[in-house]
């Protein structure tokens, strides 16, 4: 099957954007690869970025993260990418609330932009479930193999990695934390089964 088809697939789109908010939810730590935020930079994600900023924020505030550098990160609304904005302002604790209620805009926003044409036939979904059915595997174990195809794709990136590539020790910090679930659950979900 041909990786690319998960990247034009409206299912999988869906599926990433679950994914990256379950990540998101509880995550308390600094930003370190700005990429995490990819999923949501679709049409017409810039300028809604730039509108939601503007409406969370005072003139004075916006003025002053875009003097204050941190690391050498500061706010540029008109230059900064979705993700380099989201970095940003993620990266600074105290704004962390109003953050949130933004990227749920943006979240909702992604939802609405899909990957694929609408219309068109989900061939990466078709494949997934015949594989299902196949193999009889539980819907979490397909969550499962759909978050490790997006991190080795790049869909999906750890926030506190600032390096590319699968790191499989990285990769089972996110993997249930993207599946909401615990890792003990996830090593139980993973562990063979007796017949």
């Amino acid at each position: 099957m041909d990786c690319l088809i998960c990247h034009r697939s409206n299912w999988m789109q869906e599926k990433t954007l679950g994914f990256l908010r379950n990540q998101l939810e509880d995550y308390k730590d600094k930003i370190e690869d700005e990429d995490v935020f990819q999923p949501l930079e679709c049409s017409g994600a810039d300028e809604l970025l730039v509108r939601l900023v503007r409406e969370a924020f005072l003139q004075e505030e916006i003025e002053k993260m875009s003097e204050c550098q941190r690391r050498g990160r500061y706010l540029d609304l008109e230059r900064d990418s979705v993700c380099e904005t989201l970095a940003v302002l993620w990266n600074r604790s105290e704004l962390r609330p109003k953050v949130k209620g933004i990227l749920q805009k943006l979240f909702d926003n992604a939802f609405s932009t899909p990957w694929g044409e609408k219309d068109e036939k989900d061939l990466f979904h078709d494949k997934m479930m015949e594989l299902q059915n196949t193999l009889k595997l539980s819907d979490m174990e397909i969550d499962i193999m759909l978050v490790s195809l997006a991190l080795q794709e790049n869909i999906l990136c750890d926030p506190r990695n600032g390096r590319r590539g699968g790191c499989s020790s990285r990769n089972l910090f996110m993997i249930p934390k993207c599946l909401n679930i615990t890792e003990a659950a996830l090593l139980d979900i993973a562990s063979p089964k007796k017949p």
